[in-house]
Parts: C-alpha cells; sequence; structure tokens
C-alpha cells in the first residue's frame, strides 16, 4: 500500500495564496476606507465648526456689553477685552474630535458586520454543501455529484471536482 506523503503545513500561514491575499486585501481596503473617512470627517467639521481656524468660540457680545454696564467698564478698555476673552468658550482636542470620531467608528462597523457577513457566507455556504454531501456519503445515501454555485469562489469548484473524480460521480 503507498502511502502519499503530504506536506507538512502547520507552520504555514499562506496554504492558498489566491484566497487569502484576497482576503487580507479585502479586509484591508475597509481599513484605508476607515482612515480616509476619519480625515475627511474631520476636514469637514473643522471647516464647519472653524471656519476662520480658531479653537475658541467668543461669547456672545450683548453678554459681553451688559457685564460691561453693570461694571462700569468702557468698550475700549482693556478690562472689557480681558472679560471677553474670559468668556470665551475653549475647546479641548476631545471637544473636538468625539463626535467625528464617533461617527466613522459607528459606520465603520456597521459596514464591516455587513461585509464580513457577506464574505463569510461566500466560504460557509460551501462548505456547508460539502458537509451535507459528506454526511450522504457516511449514511450510504445516493450521491449526485457535488456542484457549488458560479459566483462561489474557484478553488471551491476545483474542491468539488476532484471530490467528484475521487468518488468516480461524474
Amino acid at each position: 500500500m503507498n502511502k502519499v506523503k503530504r506536506p507538512y503545513k502547520r507552520r504555514t500561514y499562506i496554504i492558498n495564496k489566491k484566497f487569502q491575499y484576497s482576503f487580507i486585501l479585502r479586509n484591508m481596503m475597509f481599513l484605508l476606507i476607515t482612515f480616509i473617512l476619519i480625515f475627511l470627517l474631520m476636514f469637514f467639521w473643522n471647516i464647519a465648526k472653524f471656519r476662520q481656524g480658531f479653537l475658541i468660540q467668543p461669547p456672545n457680545n450683548e453678554y459681553v456689553e451688559e457685564w460691561a454696564g453693570e461694571h462700569n467698564v468702557a468698550p475700549d478698555s482693556a478690562e472689557y477685552a480681558y472679560q471677553f476673552i474670559i468668556q470665551a468658550r475653549t475647546y479641548t482636542f476631545f471637544d473636538l474630535t468625539w463626535k467625528p470620531l464617533l461617527i466613522v467608528f459607528i459606520l465603520s462597523a456597521v459596514v464591516l458586520f455587513i461585509s464580513n457577513i457577506y464574505y463569510s457566507h461566500k466560504i460557509a455556504g460551501p462548505m456547508y454543501r460539502l458537509k451535507i454531501f459528506l454526511q450522504q456519503k457516511i449514511n450510504n445515501e445516493e450521491l449526485e455529484p457535488i456542484r457549488f454555485r458560479k459566483t462561489d469562489n474557484e478553488e471551491f469548484h476545483e474542491l468539488a471536482a476532484k471530490i467528484n473524480e475521487a468518488l468516480k460521480l461524474r
């Protein structure tokens, strides 16, 4: 009895280059899209919030004028300018970034979840079909040649051809 020597692949992580590299490329594209979305959202958020490029929001001029009237401070004095600066709203980095980052995170999570369902289905569907086929063989049921969908990965079609050939099911 001839034993077929199989290559030792336990430490080989890239077994099917075409399939694995395309899968990795798809996931890396989602990462790239996420970075681009973060950049664009931060850019447009900055334009919308800070058209003049300031990181402070000046107070309402009427409020400072009212304060100046109550304290008998002239509008052209240093005290008036100081009060105007004190009443300004300053923004921290967190104030500036949490909303856009949250939006990008939620959108990316939704897109990644949907795409992972789609791509995992393209693998899980043929594996389920193969499982059913093998269960029929174990139960000694009559077998028809195994076939996968036209849209399934080319490697699954090659696997089906090898199984059909081994079981002489043409």
